[in-house]
């Protein structure tokens, strides 16, 4: 518990509002009995330097809670993607194969390389496609309706 001008706060306390960012800091500021610019520098690192290693990993924390979330619902998201995308000849069915092809054609390091510490970067649809045989090209250009140019005006 510390002291701000004669008033008491809860730091564990403190350390979850600002983590959470369920409130801003008037609200935080309210709650705890404390000003908005003390919440301000606290936030920010201005104020109780003591706090800030604990605010980050409580951050790092809801990270992690929020990635294990959607990363289980991501297959029922990818599957309805992959439903539409193969189901309909529409704008919104092109899109969906665009998104679920982006999202998967990424590069990923020969058996035996290390795995880079950052994320794989993206690569073009057309990345691949020159090491593919003609007739598996041509399959996939006319399958994926790649052959027209994507002008966005919508056909």
């Amino acid at each position: 518990m510390k002291r701000s001008r004669g008033r008491k706060y809860n730091d564990d306390e403190m350390v979850h509002l600002i983590a959470a960012s369920n409130l801003n800091d008037a609200e935080i500021g309210r709650h705890l009995h404390i000003s908005t610019s003390m919440v301000w520098r606290i936030r920010h690192g201005q104020s109780r330097a003591d706090l800030q290693g604990r605010i980050n990993e409580a951050i790092r924390g809801y990270i992690r809670e929020i990635r294990l979330h959607v990363l289980s619902k991501l297959k029922k998201l990818v599957d309805r993607h992959m439903k539409v995308g193969m189901g309909e000849e529409s704008e919104v069915a092109r899109r969906c194969r665009e998104f679920v092809m982006k999202l998967f054609m990424v590069d990923i390091p020969p058996a035996g390389e290390p795995t880079p510490a950052v994320a794989p970067k993206v690569r073009g649809i057309f990345h691949n496609l020159p090491n593919l045989s003609p007739q598996l090209k041509t399959s996939m250009i006319d399958e994926l309706d790649l052959s027209r140019p994507n002008t966005g005006c919508g056909d």
